[in-house]
Protein backbone atom coordinates (compact mmCIF):
# COMPACT_ATOMS: atom_id res chain seq x y z
CA UNK A 1 0.00 0.00 0.00
CA UNK A 2 1.36 3.43 -0.95
CA UNK A 3 1.82 6.34 1.43
CA UNK A 4 -1.48 7.86 0.34
CA UNK A 5 -3.26 4.58 1.11
CA UNK A 6 -1.61 4.42 4.51
CA UNK A 7 -2.82 7.92 5.28
CA UNK A 8 -6.35 7.06 4.21
CA UNK A 9 -6.62 3.81 6.17
CA UNK A 10 -7.15 5.38 9.63
CA UNK A 11 -9.77 7.70 8.15
CA UNK A 12 -11.59 4.83 6.43
CA UNK A 13 -11.61 2.92 9.70
CA UNK A 14 -12.74 6.04 11.51
CA UNK A 15 -15.47 6.61 8.97
CA UNK A 16 -16.89 3.13 9.56
CA UNK A 17 -16.76 3.63 13.31
CA UNK A 18 -18.50 6.97 13.13
CA UNK A 19 -21.16 5.66 10.76
CA UNK A 20 -21.77 2.97 13.36
CA UNK A 21 -22.36 5.66 15.95
CA UNK A 22 -24.45 7.60 13.39
CA UNK A 23 -22.74 10.90 14.23
CA UNK A 24 -25.23 13.05 16.12
CA UNK A 25 -28.01 10.80 17.30
CA UNK A 26 -30.97 11.67 19.48
CA UNK A 27 -33.10 8.80 20.77
CA UNK A 28 -36.35 9.26 22.69
CA UNK A 29 -37.61 5.91 23.98
CA UNK A 30 -40.87 5.40 25.87
CA UNK A 31 -41.48 1.96 27.41
CA UNK A 32 -44.87 0.61 28.50
CA UNK A 33 -45.39 -1.98 31.25
CA UNK A 34 -45.94 -4.80 28.74
CA UNK A 35 -42.56 -4.19 27.06
CA UNK A 36 -43.94 -2.40 24.01
CA UNK A 37 -43.38 1.24 23.26
CA UNK A 38 -42.26 3.97 20.91
CA UNK A 39 -38.73 4.94 19.88
CA UNK A 40 -38.07 8.24 18.14
CA UNK A 41 -34.66 8.64 16.50
CA UNK A 42 -33.02 11.67 14.89
CA UNK A 43 -29.76 11.25 12.95
CA UNK A 44 -27.71 14.33 11.99
CA UNK A 45 -24.98 13.40 9.52
CA UNK A 46 -22.36 15.88 8.27
CA UNK A 47 -22.08 16.03 4.50
CA UNK A 48 -18.32 16.40 4.87
CA UNK A 49 -18.18 12.79 6.08
CA UNK A 50 -20.25 11.12 3.40
CA UNK A 51 -19.10 13.21 0.44
CA UNK A 52 -15.54 11.86 0.48
CA UNK A 53 -13.41 9.95 -1.96
CA UNK A 54 -14.29 6.76 -0.07
CA UNK A 55 -17.52 6.77 -2.10
CA UNK A 56 -17.89 7.17 -5.83
CA UNK A 57 -20.78 9.54 -5.27
CA UNK A 58 -22.82 10.83 -2.33
CA UNK A 59 -25.59 8.50 -1.11
CA UNK A 60 -29.06 9.06 -2.54
CA UNK A 61 -31.42 9.21 0.42
CA UNK A 62 -34.44 8.60 -1.78
CA UNK A 63 -33.32 4.98 -2.26
CA UNK A 64 -31.72 2.24 -0.15
CA UNK A 65 -27.98 2.71 0.20
CA UNK A 66 -25.90 -0.41 0.98
CA UNK A 67 -22.95 1.74 2.15
CA UNK A 68 -24.81 2.77 5.30
CA UNK A 69 -25.07 0.22 8.15
CA UNK A 70 -28.44 1.60 9.26
CA UNK A 71 -31.03 2.38 6.57
CA UNK A 72 -31.95 6.04 6.39
CA UNK A 73 -34.29 6.56 3.44
CA UNK A 74 -38.01 5.85 3.95
CA UNK A 75 -37.94 3.16 1.29
CA UNK A 76 -34.91 1.47 2.83
CA UNK A 77 -36.42 1.58 6.31
CA UNK A 78 -39.74 0.17 5.15
CA UNK A 79 -37.97 -2.65 3.31
CA UNK A 80 -35.78 -3.34 6.31
CA UNK A 81 -38.68 -3.47 8.75
CA UNK A 82 -40.30 -6.20 6.68
CA UNK A 83 -37.50 -8.43 7.97
CA UNK A 84 -37.94 -7.28 11.58
CA UNK A 85 -41.31 -8.39 12.97
CA UNK A 86 -42.56 -6.40 15.90
CA UNK A 87 -41.52 -3.02 14.49
CA UNK A 88 -43.59 -0.44 12.62
CA UNK A 89 -42.65 2.89 11.09
CA UNK A 90 -45.00 5.45 12.65
CA UNK A 91 -43.51 8.58 11.06
CA UNK A 92 -40.58 9.68 8.89
CA UNK A 93 -39.04 12.97 7.80
CA UNK A 94 -35.76 13.83 6.07
CA UNK A 95 -34.20 17.16 5.21
CA UNK A 96 -30.92 18.28 3.71
CA UNK A 97 -28.98 21.45 4.51
CA UNK A 98 -25.70 22.73 3.15
CA UNK A 99 -23.85 21.01 6.01
CA UNK A 100 -26.02 18.13 7.19
CA UNK A 101 -28.51 15.45 6.31
CA UNK A 102 -31.11 15.13 9.07
CA UNK A 103 -33.37 12.08 9.33
CA UNK A 104 -36.17 11.81 11.88
CA UNK A 105 -38.18 8.64 12.39
CA UNK A 106 -40.49 7.13 14.97
CA UNK A 107 -40.72 3.38 15.42
CA UNK A 108 -43.35 1.47 17.33
CA UNK A 109 -42.08 -1.75 18.89
CA UNK A 110 -44.02 -4.69 20.32
CA UNK A 111 -41.13 -5.81 22.53
CA UNK A 112 -37.73 -4.65 23.72
CA UNK A 113 -36.23 -7.68 21.94
CA UNK A 114 -37.63 -6.52 18.60
CA UNK A 115 -36.11 -3.07 19.00
CA UNK A 116 -32.79 -4.52 20.14
CA UNK A 117 -32.52 -6.71 17.02
CA UNK A 118 -32.96 -3.67 14.80
CA UNK A 119 -30.46 -1.50 16.69
CA UNK A 120 -27.80 -4.22 16.80
CA UNK A 121 -26.54 -3.57 13.25
CA UNK A 122 -25.42 -0.12 14.34
CA UNK A 123 -23.52 -1.40 17.38
CA UNK A 124 -26.30 -0.32 19.74
CA UNK A 125 -28.87 -2.20 21.72
CA UNK A 126 -31.38 -2.29 24.53
CA UNK A 127 -32.38 -5.15 26.80
CA UNK A 128 -34.66 -5.47 29.79
CA UNK A 129 -33.60 -7.09 33.04
CA UNK A 130 -36.51 -7.03 35.47
CA UNK A 131 -37.25 -3.38 36.21
CA UNK A 132 -34.16 -2.11 34.41
CA UNK A 133 -33.21 -1.18 30.86
CA UNK A 134 -29.60 -1.79 29.85
CA UNK A 135 -28.79 0.43 26.88
CA UNK A 136 -25.72 -0.04 24.72
CA UNK A 137 -24.93 3.30 23.09
CA UNK A 138 -21.89 2.06 21.20
CA UNK A 139 -19.93 -1.16 20.69
CA UNK A 140 -16.30 -0.44 19.66
CA UNK A 141 -14.60 -2.03 16.70
CA UNK A 142 -11.05 -3.34 16.94
CA UNK A 143 -9.09 -0.25 16.00
CA UNK A 144 -6.27 1.80 17.44
CA UNK A 145 -6.13 5.54 16.86
CA UNK A 146 -2.83 7.37 16.60
CA UNK A 147 -2.46 10.93 17.86
CA UNK A 148 -3.23 12.48 14.46
CA UNK A 149 -6.49 10.52 14.20
CA UNK A 150 -7.47 11.42 17.76
CA UNK A 151 -6.86 15.09 16.96
CA UNK A 152 -9.04 14.70 13.85
CA UNK A 153 -11.83 13.18 15.94
CA UNK A 154 -11.75 16.03 18.42
CA UNK A 155 -11.61 18.72 15.74
CA UNK A 156 -14.20 17.32 13.34
CA UNK A 157 -16.69 15.61 15.67
CA UNK A 158 -16.18 17.46 18.96
CA UNK A 159 -19.64 19.04 18.84
CA UNK A 160 -21.54 15.91 17.77
CA UNK A 161 -23.36 13.97 20.47
CA UNK A 162 -25.29 10.81 21.17
CA UNK A 163 -28.34 11.54 23.32
CA UNK A 164 -30.72 8.99 24.83
CA UNK A 165 -33.86 9.94 26.72
CA UNK A 166 -35.81 7.08 28.30
CA UNK A 167 -39.28 7.14 29.84
CA UNK A 168 -39.98 4.05 31.95
CA UNK A 169 -43.31 2.57 33.17
CA UNK A 170 -42.92 3.68 36.81
CA UNK A 171 -40.99 6.12 39.01
CA UNK A 172 -37.24 6.06 38.45
CA UNK A 173 -35.06 4.46 41.12
CA UNK A 174 -31.64 4.95 39.47
CA UNK A 175 -30.23 6.34 36.24
CA UNK A 176 -26.54 7.06 36.79
CA UNK A 177 -24.83 8.47 34.85
CA UNK A 178 -27.10 11.04 33.27
CA UNK A 179 -29.80 13.30 34.63
CA UNK A 180 -33.40 13.03 35.70
CA UNK A 181 -35.88 14.88 33.50
CA UNK A 182 -39.01 14.04 35.51
CA UNK A 183 -40.22 11.27 37.82
CA UNK A 184 -40.19 8.66 35.04
CA UNK A 185 -37.71 10.06 32.51
CA UNK A 186 -33.90 10.15 32.42
CA UNK A 187 -31.46 11.50 29.84
CA UNK A 188 -27.83 10.80 28.98
CA UNK A 189 -25.77 12.90 26.53
CA UNK A 190 -22.24 11.94 25.46
CA UNK A 191 -19.94 13.35 22.79
CA UNK A 192 -19.23 11.15 19.79
CA UNK A 193 -15.48 11.69 20.23
CA UNK A 194 -15.57 10.31 23.79
CA UNK A 195 -17.70 7.33 22.77
CA UNK A 196 -15.61 6.36 19.75
CA UNK A 197 -12.35 6.48 21.68
CA UNK A 198 -13.72 4.30 24.47
CA UNK A 199 -12.31 0.78 24.05
CA UNK A 200 -15.11 -0.76 26.10
CA UNK A 201 -18.81 -0.84 25.15
CA UNK A 202 -20.61 2.32 26.29
CA UNK A 203 -23.64 1.29 28.33
CA UNK A 204 -26.30 2.97 30.48
CA UNK A 205 -28.63 1.41 33.04
CA UNK A 206 -32.00 2.94 33.90
CA UNK A 207 -34.11 1.35 36.65
CA UNK A 208 -37.54 1.87 38.15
Amino acid sequence: MGSRGKRLLPLLTLGLLLFTSCISEEVNLSLDRDGSGVCGITYTIPRALIETETMEEPPDFEHPDPLLPVPLSREAIEQDLEEHPGLTLRSYNAEETDEHIIVRMELGFSSVEALDAWLARGGQGVRREGNSLIITLYTPEEAEFDEDTRAFIEAFFGEYTVSWQVRVPARLSSWEPGEQVDARTARLVLTVSDIVQNKAPTTWKVSW
